[in-house]
């Protein structure tokens, strides 16, 4: 296994428990690095070791990449994984583990600050032959592409790559339906969209990754603005909140294949050995803050193909929970009606207010999987 034996995770809620999951399956030690506030959570708690990091300020802890060495200092840790929050993305913290001995699980500090540049990500893009639009990156950092552009589809490609040079797509998701900014449904695969057209933008982030010589995951994104027109979007260079649809639908632990990757294993399966079979559709949800003093959670839906996870955020148990919901299935149809089981579990709870997504369920854009949805003033359009 790796030449290193303890992780330090830096990141909370879910995303955390899962990398702390992945630790335990693969025989490593964790340590969860934490604010002060967060001392009692899940994540914590299942770690084999946890780090105070600093006060519940972000600033102070999460994002304090001085503490996060001093952590792996104090605790023995060799490696870091950022998890999916701003330090992902940080060259800074990447480069910090780097010139302090330790392994980081992500990609290399030249990477994250390419693909932190819209405009230097734009012109390696175009070199490799993807189609980017003129005026791309212009001025403007890099990043997810604003949902002005609807009604094309964001379709973003998951990648990854080891040190020796193979690249290895998991296939595709997308946002199916938004409201107000914000996703309501991510399916993977993309529907609505041709096995010609999905294979070309396959193909393109595979030379998008092969360009700058990537090393471990990052996500490529492309708007879809026809029935055979696509233009790259940008890269993201880290975990995405998206990737239990890729696991859902390829078998592949990504989370696991990141940190194998980081201590200089080669990718153990090539590019003909990835299938998608069946279909993942996910929901995130913020149940209602409890009146005051009752911490009682909502019931929580389960069943065939229904997978529930739940964070409250740092503070009180009086905070809202955030629930997010991954039904899944042998085909779309099969995947959308658990999905609606699931959520009219979570609205007799009368915890949730879920009245967005069931309205989106019962559009027929949607059903149909022509999509995006956009779901706004109470009706999805």
């Amino acid at each position: 296994m790796p030449p290193f034996d303890t992780l330090f995770v830096a990141d909370r809620g879910e995303t955390a428990l899962r990398i702390v999951r992945t630790c335990h399956d693969l025989g490593i030690r964790s340590v969860l690095g934490h604010a002060d506030v967060d001392a009692d959570s899940p994540a914590v708690r299942l770690a084999d070791r946890s780090f105070c990091l600093g006060p519940a300020q972000p600033a102070h802890s999460y994002l304090n990449i001085p503490a996060v060495l001093y952590g792996c200092a104090a605790t023995g840790a060799q490696a870091v994984h950022p998890g999916l929050g701003p330090l992902a993305q940080d060259p800074l913290l990447a480069q910090s583990c780097l010139d302090a001995g330790l392994a980081f699980v992500g990609p290399r500090p030249g990477h994250l600050a390419l693909l932190g540049d819209a405009a230097a990500t734009a012109s390696a893009m175009r070199s490799a032959g993807l189609p980017v639009p003129p005026d791309h990156g212009r001025g403007t950092r890099a990043g997810a592409p604003e949902h002005r552009t609807f009604p094309a589809r964001h379709v973003a490609v998951q990648v990854i790559a080891d040190t020796r040079g193979s690249v290895v797509h998991l296939g595709d998701r997308c946002c199916s339906a938004w409201s107000g900014g914000r996703e309501v449904f991510e399916e993977a695969p993309a529907p609505g969209i041709s096995e010609r057209l999905r294979g070309r933008l396959h193909r393109a982030a595979l030379r998008g990754a092969r360009a700058v010589g990537l090393v471990n995951a990052a996500t490529f994104e492309f708007l879809v603005t026809g029935a055979d027109e696509f233009s790259f979007a940008c890269a993201t260079p880290r975990l995405q909140a998206g990737h239990p649809l890729t696991e859902a639908v390829t078998g592949v632990d990504l989370v696991e294949w990141m940190v194998r990757v980081a201590a200089g294993e080669p990718l153990g399966f090539e590019q003909g050995d990835v299938r998608v079979t069946g279909h993942a559709v996910a929901a995130r949800i913020t149940a209602r803050a409890p009146a005051p003093g009752r911490a009682e959670e909502p019931h929580l839906p389960g069943g065939p193909g229904v997978r529930v996870s739940t964070h409250r955020p740092a503070g009180s148990a009086d905070d809202p929970l955030t629930v997010e919901v991954v039904a899944t299935g042998p085909t779309r149809a099969v995947a959308v009606r658990r999905m609606g089981r699931a959520l009219a579990e979570l609205d007799r709870a009368a915890a949730t207010d879920v009245s967005t997504q069931r309205r989106v369920l019962a559009d027929p854009g949607f059903r149909a999987g022509r999509g995006p949805v956009r779901a706004l003033t109470g009706r999805a359009t």
